[in-house]
């Protein structure tokens, strides 16, 4: 006797909705058109905008999508796909991203407040890591007209090491700084105690120490004696690794 399928009504997540055997309407084969429509796109926008009315099966297609593509769940590939299509023909970008997930009709569960405060306690929860590294890599600037005004960056150096320990061991790197990209005050320290180091060069110091920034010029190259003309002590700063 055959088993009898459930229907998944009000299911909307792919990996709960094929462990429990439900019915499933295969949609796996439009992925590697996807995928050619969105290499399509990349000269212009780059992404793809899927328009569909309620009830159309967005959330379980975009569910599935999530399970297809995550690195996190590459060894579940034969048993969520058994059967569809997608099995016997499989891309090169399966399982080779980290996916995050979002799902917004989550943001007004069990929460108080008003819709604005509710989606960012629902954002804040989902993307605990970045609030993680928000003190420590936050706060880099790369132009001159951004200083004042534009949001600043997270280092991207930094951020892949914490991502890569947090993949390889499920968790924070214990150290948050990355030794590799860590300032060295010894040197800093040793600049300023140089015999040929003017005023001028330590009240550049003090000033990156209490803006936090400095405007100036990099020059691409200069000769070991004039360190300390106007516009190379900067660019020597940079160069060591202590200005972005």
């Amino acid at each position: 006797m055959s088993t009898i399928k459930r229907l998944p009504y009000g299911v909307s997540d792919f990996t709960d909705l094929r462990r429990k055997g439900c019915y499933y309407t295969d949609k796996t084969h439009f992925i590697p058109r996807m995928e050619a429509a969105g290499r399509a796109a990349l000269p212009t926008c780059g992404c793809l905008f899927l328009i569909r009315p309620r009830r159309f099966g967005k959330s379980v297609f975009l569910s599935m999508l999530a399970a297809y593509y995550d690195l996190a769940r590459q060894e579940q590939f034969d048993q969520l796909f058994d059967g569809l299509w997608i099995k016997g023909h499989s891309t090169a970008e399966r399982g080779q991203y980290q996916v995050m997930h979002l799902d917004f009709s989550q943001a007004t569960v069990g929460m108080d407040g008003t819709l604005k405060q509710k989606f960012d306690r629902y954002c804040s929860t989902k993307f605990d890591g970045f609030a993680e590294m928000k003190p420590w890599y936050d706060n880099y600037c790369f132009a001159e007209e951004s200083l004042r005004t534009d949001p600043k960056m997270f280092n991207s150096d930094m951020v892949i090491y914490y991502l890569r320990h947090h993949v390889a061991h499920g968790k924070s790197p214990k150290a948050m700084l990355d030794t590799n990209t860590r300032t060295d005050y010894k040197k800093l320290k040793r600049l300023v105690q140089l015999d040929g180091i003017s005023e001028r060069e330590k009240g550049c110091i003090e000033q990156i120490a209490a803006e936090g920034s400095i405007v100036a010029e990099l020059h691409g190259s200069f000769p070991a004696e004039r360190i300390f003309d106007e516009g190379n002590f900067v660019s020597l700063l940079y160069y060591y690794g202590m200005l972005t």
